[in-house]
């Protein structure tokens, strides 16, 4: 175990009990009303019948015909107005059956009187000044939305209680990494609580691409020219086309694509077979010659693209080019924010300076495709970090995780087929080579078989881990590689040089030669947070580094060349390498030569968590039952199935990956939450298992490296 650290939530443990506001015992009580009401009923009914029968058989009308209007009013729950105090026994049993009846109804309203009043359980979390200030810089419309009703709290809709129930549980039973909602503790000393507050990748991406479609800034960006490629002796540009996701997903998303123009291939090979980035004006002018194409019709097609990382990995190349543009005279706080100095307080000048800036575009589709991609992006992300003591009383490596951690076929595969296509062209440009793979694939798979493995990695598991009270170890995640860990220790990197020193060291410790570790980039601008080139390693730079890379074979074993120098390669983004598509993904498979089984690892956690799945076709019409029938029904519903009390709800979906929310049956907001979604989807229910000996709800997480 090299490197441990902690996430804590926000709120301890003991606060959710602000939310249990029904007695654990409560529906034991209304089950004995229940009970014995039921058993009074039935005692009056056999009465009932007994004395109907004597008057039938002695033709006492009266008497009958009042009995039986009686049973009636009993089986029909109806109110029982005349007076039976002539008949001894059966108005001993009325008098008995209306005190529980009675008893019941006061448990009803009591039930009721404590949901009429849920909406007090939210101020304790609502009072709190941290709890306040991750609402208003995580969801400021909500936020002032909140502010607006909180005169009048009866008034808060189902919808906006939903959403404030779900930050409350966010920040209470579970950890939230990247939000204001929790802390990281790494273990050392000398660092109270510190925010760090950074500019979100995208925003910058998105100021870029419109100061490429605003005239007086599109010259004067830098520029990189899409890769030719050449396949078989024919050439074509290998570019990539960006998409801004309408699925409420806040990344931009590539495509790769190529261009077979010969006009176009003549113009890259005489003018732009240029592996540095320059500037539009440089273009333009190369340009004003070509009878076919101009600047314009290049950016728009994507031939040429910005040089992203130019800009990202030094926030002066672009305040350089903004302070001598008038549109920025103005735009001190989106300067500042451009610089790194990230202010959460004035979220919203920064936006609307940033919205000014889009109205500069011409053209009304993109402008309007722009602003509505960043109403739906953070501008800035957060994370809360100290230094402690982290337990690590747990004895865990590598081999605890041997049923989830597999050989990666494909990087087998495809390290042996770039091999066998390098042997039959006599190419070892690995981009050439990766993308003819990734365009012949079915064809190479029928007369292939993997033999060569990348390097000589060993495995490595960043696993993230919970403790419960009986010791038992519950795995939440486990991830091959470092990138989340990596993403961490960038924002410590300037309290504590230590341990970003000794994160440098163990990656070394990955591979079993002495060639230099580089760092693969691959779209820094296209996630939300990717976080990635914060190493100290050497980068390479997709994609236009990756012409200058080569390879050898030695024992069975790839090495990676860059410019005919052994490397190793790490990827030390956020996201993981098996979500990307392309091209790219083939090198991402290949220097990961180990993998998760994520269906054997999601089968040991339900286990652990004794999942079962709550299907809608159960809960059909409860939205039209009160507070107190739902309450009964819930129970006797969780009672008859062996279900807890206290649980997670994850929704079943084949689409997108939800997160589990937390609800307990002795809680009339979770309750209230419980009535509207259950009979809207399925759901899966995991134990919610104790860990009283914490005081917040703690996640671990542990970087292992086979053999330390």
């Amino acid at each position: 175990m090299l490197l441990y650290f902690r996430r804590e939530s926000l709120f301890n443990n003991s606060d959710k009990e602000k939310l249990i506001d029904i007695d654990a015992d409560y529906f034991k009580k209304i089950k004995t009303i229940e009970n014995k009401l039921d058993s009074i009923t039935n005692e009056l009914l056999t009465v009932l019948n007994v004395e109907m029968q004597s008057f039938y058989e002695i033709n006492n009308k009266i008497a009958l015909k009042k009995l039986m209007k009686l049973k009636r009013s009993i089986t029909q729950n109806k109110n029982i107005k005349q007076n039976f105090s002539s008949f001894e026994e059966i108005d001993t049993l009325l008098r008995k059956r209306e005190i529980y009846k009675e008893k019941l109804v006061s448990l009803t309203n009591q039930l009721e009187e404590i949901f009429q009043k849920r909406i007090n359980n939210y101020d304790f979390f609502m009072n709190d000044s941290l709890f306040v200030r991750a609402l208003n810089y995580t969801n400021r419309d909500f936020f002032e939305e909140l502010n607006k009703e909180k005169k009048d709290k009866g008034t808060l809709s189902i919808r906006k209680e939903k959403s404030l129930y779900n930050y409350i549980q966010r920040a209470t039973v579970k950890c939230s990494p990247l939000s204001y909602f929790g802390t990281t503790v790494f273990e050392g000393d000398g660092l109270d609580k510190v925010d760090s507050f950074k500019n979100n990748n995208i925003y910058i991406a998105i100021l870029l691409f419109a100061l490429s479609n605003i005239h007086s800034t599109k010259y004067k960006l830098r520029y990189r020219f899409s890769s030719l490629i050449e396949d078989r002796g024919k050439m074509f540009i290998l570019h990539e086309k960006y998409f801004l996701s309408s699925q409420h997903k806040s990344w931009i998303l590539k495509r790769e694509d190529r261009a077979y123009h010969k006009s176009l291939i003549e113009l890259f090979k005489t003018m732009f077979n240029n592996n540095d980035s320059v500037y539009g004006e440089y273009i333009e002018d190369m340009l004003k010659d070509s009878p076919f194409f101009d600047f314009d019709f290049l950016v728009s097609s994507e031939l040429i693209y910005i040089d992203f990382n130019y800009y990202l990995t030094n926030p002066q190349n672009l305040l350089t080019l903004l302070y001598n543009d008038r549109m920025f005279s103005d735009k001190k706080n989106l300067l500042d924010y451009l610089r790194g100095e990230v202010n959460p307080d004035i979220e919203q000048i920064i936006k609307k300076e940033f919205h000014e800036v889009l109205n500069f575009i011409d053209n009304r589709s993109i402008k309007k495709r722009f602003k509505d991609f960043i109403t739906r992006v953070p501008l800035i992300y957060h994370n809360s970090y100290s230094l402690g003591n982290v337990d690590k009383e747990f004895n865990i490596e590598v081999e605890c995780f041997k049923d989830f951690i597999e050989e990666n076929t494909l990087s087998k595969l495809y390290t042996t087929c770039m091999v066998q296509v390098s042997s039959k062209f006599g190419n070892t440009n690995v981009l050439e080579l990766l993308d003819y793979i990734n365009n012949h694939f079915k064809e190479l798979i029928t007369h292939t078989k993997p033999s060569i493995t990348y390097s000589d990695v060993k495995k490595s598991l960043l696993v993230f881990f919970q403790k419960t009270n009986d010791g038992l170890i519950l795995e939440n995640n486990i991830n091959i590689g470092v990138g989340v860990l990596a993403r961490e220790l960038s924002y410590l990197k300037s309290y504590n040089f230590d341990i970003f020193q000794k994160y440098h060291e163990n990656i070394q410790k990955l591979f079993n030669n002495e060639a230099e570790v580089y760092e693969l980039v691959i779209d820094s601008e296209s996630s939300n947070n990717l976080r990635e080139s914060f190493s100290n390693f050497p980068k390479l730079y997709w994609p236009y580094d990756i012409k200058d890379l080569s390879f050898h074979i030695e024992d069975n074993r790839l090495q990676f060349l860059f410019k005919g120098k052994p490397i190793n390669l790490i990827y030390t983004g956020a996201v993981p390498y098996h979500l990307f598509f392309g091209t790219k993904r083939l090198l991402l498979e290949i220097i990961h030569p180990y993998k998760v089984n994520y269906e054997r690892m999601k089968k040991s956690k339900d286990e652990k968590r004794k999942k079962k799945v709550l299907s809608r076709k159960y809960f059909q019409n409860i939205s039209h039952k009160t507070n107190f029938e739902f309450y009964v029904f819930i129970h006797n519903f969780f009672e008859e199935n062996k279900l807890p009390k206290e649980f997670f709800l994850t929704e079943k979906s084949s689409f997108r990956n939800s997160k589990p929310v937390w609800f307990s049956l002795d809680s009339s907001n979770s309750l209230t939450i419980l009535k509207t979604i259950l009979d809207k989807r399925d759901y899966d229910l995991h134990v919610a298992l104790p860990n009283s000996f914490e005081s917040k709800t703690t996640e671990y997480v542990a970087w292992l490296i086979e053999g330390y």
